[in-house]
């Protein structure tokens, strides 16, 4: 919900749409530091917003983007790319190799494979590395360890390489200092 609501106010501030609800933050302390974070514009009582649950079924889902999907694909790929660059990466496995969300979070540096001009995921387990401090994981779990290929483009290879060069960034900086990480957060206390 946090994208959602980032991409929203980025719409509304660069132009793109037209809605009228006003941009406000509220200051959020993590740790020893506070930080601003946007206010939920969805969650208005005159706008009769219904949250689902996470155990409720949805009756149908949309199963194909049409003739356009590849053009709306890239367009989202690189929206996210502006607004949210430590998640892009996720969501090119996602569209490019049919990842679930519970997959990509638990990938690993060393669960990814360069062969030939392309890569291979190992879909593994990795929730103890990864999320030690988690009691309830059954929402990150992997149901279905295999390897899986991607479907490889240049966007997709560019976005790997520029993900690499942005977690050697973090780590110089200090910001996390396990070299098993693949996916990072830079807002403190949020890995």
């Amino acid at each position: 919900m946090r994208y959602i609501i980032k991409f929203y106010y980025w719409l509304k501030i660069q132009g793109i749409i037209y809605e009228d609800f006003e941009i406000t933050y509220k200051s959020i302390k993590r740790g020893k530091l506070n930080h601003l974070v946007e206010i939920n514009p969805f969650d208005d009582i005159e706008l009769g917003t219904i949250f689902v649950g996470k155990d409720e079924r949805v009756k149908s889902m949309l199963s194909d983007f049409g003739t356009n999907r590849y053009s709306l694909t890239i367009k989202l790929i690189n929206i996210a790319r502006n607004i949210a660059p430590d998640i892009v990466l996720g969501i090119c496995f996602q569209f490019f190799g049919g990842l679930r969300r519970s997959e990509v979070v638990n990938l690993t540096r060393q669960n990814i494979k360069e062969q030939g001009n392309g890569l291979i995921l190992e879909i593994r387990d990795n929730q103890e590395l990864l999320f030690p401090d988690i009691k309830n994981t059954s929402h990150i779990q992997v149901k279905n360890p295999r390897n899986q290929s991607l479907l490889m483009n240049n966007l997709m290879l560019n976005i790997y390489k520029e993900h690499l060069e942005g977690l050697e960034n973090l780590m110089n900086k200090g910001v996390y200092n396990n070299p098993a990480y693949l996916f990072v957060s830079d807002v403190p206390g949020c890995l």
